[in-house]
């Protein structure tokens, strides 16, 4: 997890996703915070194994992370209890709950705290499971806490790397300009460090 941690540090991010799959370090959040760098905690994150089961069934979590998937086998309908109204919930790909235009649209009606996933709304689009009308509406919901953004060929989720026509990209530079955070979710570990630098300057509009 340090090491991890330390590459993005070096990257000069305005703060950090932890996310699950880094075996752990001993004391990694005591070293997170003598850093000092904000940090938010994503789908399962513990610093004490690689990950940890979300959801204890289809209503109840089982922990607290700032942002979280959908439970993983539940129907495309589901829907969250109105008691996680302000835990932030990503918008899905088809196939899985908040995978299309109609649970966007219910889950609005709640006033649902949503992190927006643009790579999974470009699959949406691609497949036909969500209309423009509804992601322009989706574009000005006032309850956005996040936006994630990666790449991909709208067909799979592959968390590819942004480059300047990458779906949804000048609109995730406005969200961050109002104050939205916007997560960067492009699988850095695969590239050198002159291309993550390349991916966090096209994220911020400075590339």
């Amino acid at each position: 997890m340090q090491s991890a941690f330390d590459d993005l540090t070096a990257l000069g991010p305005n703060g950090i996703q932890l996310t699950p799959g880094n075996a752990p370090t001993y004391g990694f959040m005591a070293y997170v915070d003598y850093v000092g760098i904000p940090v938010k905690t994503h789908q399962g994150f513990t610093p004490r194994a690689i990950r940890q089961k979300v959801w204890q069934d289809e209503q109840t979590l089982s922990g607290h992370w700032d942002s979280v998937h959908p439970p993983r086998d539940v129907a495309e309908d589901w829907m969250p209890d109105p008691v996680h109204k302000d835990q932030i919930i990503e918008i899905m790909y088809p196939g899985r709950a908040l995978g299309n235009g109609a649970a966007i649209e219910h889950v609005m009606a709640m006033e649902q705290n949503l992190a927006v996933v643009v790579s999974h709304i470009f699959i949406q689009l691609n497949q036909g499971s969500l209309s423009k009308r509804t992601w322009q509406k989706l574009q000005d919901y006032d309850r956005i806490a996040e936006v994630h953004v990666s790449a991909n060929a709208g067909d799979r989720d592959s968390h590819a790397p942004v480059d300047e026509n990458t779906f949804g990209l000048d609109w995730a530079r406005e969200k961050g300009a109002s104050g939205t955070p916007v997560v960067l979710e492009s699988y850095l570990h695969k590239v050198e460090d002159d291309a993550r630098r390349r991916q966090m300057d096209i994220v911020r509009g400075s590339g």
